[in-house]
């Protein structure tokens, strides 16, 4: 509805698809299965931000623990009970007994960016027709042709143990 709004912000962090999963396309291309507007889509992606990051959900859910580390599941409650950003959500597997960190903790990724230790720089397009109109697709070997394609930061590595330095200080700020 204001698309002058786009050229007028700083930075753009978004949340979203998979980094380490494989695409639907060539094996050059890993879609991003979020159905959206394609215009609204277009305007902010290809929109001239100082810098653009996307923080993909298996990012976040690469860390993970083992149900039987004790030391590390006393740190998970020390963060779901003192930070509302880092509610910790957890999923059993049967199998392997691994809990998994959701997109609570992305939120603290955004808001401290110096967390940050890894990101590489893809090329993406949105897709304009067909069933998958409004998908975002990232092209991992080559550059895109077309009109359509911008340049965008992908984070692959964030800082866990400043994570909990935080989680702990702002314990103690609490009390």
């Amino acid at each position: 509805m204001y698309p002058a709004i786009v050229d007028k912000l700083g930075c753009l962090f978004a949340m979203g698809g998979t980094y380490m999963g494989v695409g639907n396309a060539a094996n050059s291309v890993a879609e991003f299965n979020v159905q959206t507007d394609v215009e609204a889509t277009a305007a902010v992606a290809m929109g001239k931000f100082k810098q653009k990051m996307l923080l993909p959900f298996d990012v976040v859910l690469a860390y993970t623990l083992i149900n039987k580390m004790e030391k590390s599941f006393l740190r998970i409650k020390l963060i779901q009970r003192n930070l509302n950003l880092l509610k910790v959500f957890s999923k059993l597997q049967v199998m392997m007994e691994i809990t998994y960190f959701f997109d609570k903790l992305a939120v603290m990724v955004a808001l401290v960016p110096s967390l940050i230790v890894y990101s590489i720089q893809k090329n993406i397009s949105i897709v304009s027709d067909g069933q998958a109109r409004g998908q975002v697709i990232i092209d991992w070997l080559t550059l895109l042709r077309g009109n359509q394609k911008s340049i965008l930061s992908i984070l692959t590595a964030f800082e866990w143990d400043s994570v909990i330095e935080i989680a702990t200080k702002a314990n103690q700020d609490q009390q």
